[in-house]
């Protein structure tokens, strides 16, 4: 870790570990994520390195996702780690 620490890595990244953002109930950003596992307007599954995460709610939609980052929408009822 003491390279980690003299390159001024963050951590999270470092260990990838997801990173997650959310705003209110209606807007989430993960970070660090590997893949989309399942997706329908009510139950999103994301792959991260180290664990699954499940978000259920209502009207959810993935607005965008790149290599590094998924953000997803509508009213977010439950986040649980798989």
């Amino acid at each position: 870790m003491d390279i980690i620490n003299t390159l001024n890595i963050p951590k999270d990244v470092a260990c990838g570990f997801a990173v997650i953002t959310c705003v209110g109930q209606k807007q989430m950003v993960i970070q660090n994520f590997k893949k989309i596992v399942e997706y329908d307007d009510s139950f999103v599954r994301i792959k991260t390195k180290k664990t699954l995460i499940d978000i259920t709610g209502t009207h959810l939609c993935i607005e965008r996702y790149d290599n590094y980052e998924i953000e997803i929408t509508g009213v977010i009822k439950e986040i649980k780690y798989v």
